[in-house]
């Protein structure tokens, strides 16, 4: 879900939406994605290594929602691109040593559902439980739509993982995908900066 995600999140940024590029931009106040799905940017996660009280230049900190209830609501900027779009800073300049400051996720939290992930599984005729993905990077960042081959994968059949998914791809455009009839589950996880739920698509291509 998190490497999915990702493809969504980046036109959150300030610089392709004030580039006009990203598919969010002229988007916000708009119900773009499922009600079920609530994107927070939150810099501060108790006992996150992550966490940071201002960013690199100096702005303090703040959760903010990227979506809210399905709503495009807020955007990340850094000062430079907070001015070209007319809104206020966020507080998600980041640089490196030798680099600009420029606009950067800090932590991004997704709102759980109301089952576990192992009751969503059970409810599963037939589909793949994915853990991990190879190529996904290839996939077209600007307009959501991927396509990735299964690296850890396991077919769920009647409720039940039954064995080890090989020569597997999906492929989709997750903008399209999480506008649909999702579910998350009530149990999530830390991976690295984020915390995240499992998500159910039930409308995803799967070839192999």
């Amino acid at each position: 879900f998190g490497s999915l995600l990702g493809l969504v999140i980046s036109g959150f940024s300030a610089v392709p939406v004030w580039k006009g590029i990203s598919p969010m931009a002229e988007k916000q106040g708009t119900r773009v994605f499922s009600e079920k799905l609530t994107v927070k940017d939150t810099p501060v996660i108790t006992g996150s290594p992550y966490s940071i009280p201002f960013d690199a230049e100096g702005v303090n900190v703040a959760d903010k929602f990227l979506v809210n209830s399905g709503v495009v609501e807020t955007f990340i900027a850094d000062l430079k691109y907070a001015e070209r779009l007319g809104i206020a800073p966020t507080g998600n300049a980041s640089r490196g040593y030798s680099s600009l400051p420029g606009p950067s996720f800090t932590g991004i939290e997704v709102n759980p559902g109301s089952e576990t992930h192992e009751s969503i599984i059970s409810a599963i005729k037939k589909g793949i439980v994915a853990h991990q993905f190879i190529g996904l990077g290839q996939s077209n960042t600007i307009t959501g739509d991927f396509s990735a081959s299964m690296d850890l994968a396991y077919l769920v059949e009647d409720g039940k993982i039954t064995g080890r998914v090989k020569d597997c791809m999906i492929s989709g455009n997750i903008i399209q995908l999480l506008a649909g009839g999702i579910e998350l589950s009530s149990d999530r996880e830390r991976k690295g900066s984020s915390i995240l739920p499992w998500l159910w698509l039930p409308q995803v291509n799967i070839t192999g």
